[in-house]
C-alpha cells in the first residue's frame, strides 16, 4: 500500500496501491465512507471518511496494471497560488504568470490552485537549450 498526499488539497491522503499509481490512468480518486451493504446501506460508517483510488476499492485493480503514463501525471503543490500575477518578460515571446509565494512561473493560462508550476531556470532551459 502506498499513498497519494494530498491529492484534493485538504489535507488528507489517498490509499492506492503503489507509487506510480498517480501516473495511471485507472486512478479515480473518491471519498470511502464506510462499510455498505447492497440493499441497506452504510452499516459501519466512519467519523472522517478517507481518501482511497475507487477504482481498486470497488472492483480491484485492472490485471495486468497498465503502464504508468508520465506525461499525465497528477501532480499536487502545497500552495494555492492565490497571489498570480501576469509579467512581461523580455526573453519570452509570451506573458508570464507568476506566483511570489512558491516562485513559480506558468506560460500560457492563469494557473489553477497546487498545479505545479516551473522554476525560472527550467524556463530558460526549455526555451533555450544548451547545445
Amino acid at each position: 500500500m502506498a499513498k497519494i498526499e494530498n491529492p484534493w488539497g485538504d489535507g488528507r491522503d489517498a490509499t492506492v496501491q503503489n507509487g506510480f499509481c498517480c501516473a495511471r490512468p485507472c486512478l479515480n480518486i473518491g471519498e470511502n465512507y464506510g462499510v455498505f451493504t447492497q440493499g441497506c446501506g452504510y452499516t459501519q460508517a466512519h467519523k472522517n471518511p478517507t481518501l482511497v483510488c475507487m477504482t481498486r476499492h470497488l472492483h480491484g485493480c485492472p490485471h495486468p496494471l497498465p503502464e504508468p503514463e508520465m506525461g499525465t501525471m497528477r501532480e499536487n503543490v502545497d500552495c494555492r497560488h492565490n497571489t498570480v500575477s501576469l509579467c512581461d518578460d523580455d526573453l519570452f515571446s509570451c506573458p508570464l504568470w507568476f506566483c511570489p509565494n512558491c516562485s513559480t512561473y506558468w506560460l500560457v493560462n492563469k494557473p489553477g490552485p497546487h498545479l505545479p508550476g516551473k522554476t525560472f531556470r527550467q524556463l530558460l532551459d526549455e526555451q533555450f537549450p544548451i547545445p
